[in-house]
């Protein structure tokens, strides 16, 4: 009967292929033309930065006006319904019962 491979090869090929792979970026980003890279990667992150903390910005002063309209909205409804409320407690407490008699 044939033993089955555990596979620890393909894992030892992965890991070499990793290790080759970071000294190659290490070695690119080292040199001159990799330094220039690194210089265009970094101006282009904080443009994207800057960007998002506008988008952000903009969204939240958006979102925080939206929300204090529906939060009127709301208090405007309580309030009308409070308003129904009171008027329904004194229509019932001044509406005669069926047999005749006055509620309490």
């Amino acid at each position: 009967m044939a033993k089955k491979s555990s596979g620890g090869g393909t894992g030892l090929v992965a890991f070499i292929l990793g290790a080759a792979a970071g000294i190659a970026a290490g070695i690119y980003l080292n040199s001159e033309e990799g330094k220039v890279q690194r210089q265009k990667f970094a101006e282009r992150a904080k443009e994207v930065e800057k960007d998002v903390r506008e988008t952000m910005s903009t969204s939240y002063d958006e979102f925080k006006d939206v929300a204090s309209k529906y939060a009127e909205k709301g208090r405007q409804q309580i309030e009308e319904w409070e308003a129904k409320g009171k008027t329904t407690v004194e229509d019932l407490t001044e509406t005669p019962t069926k047999n005749g008699k006055e509620k309490a």
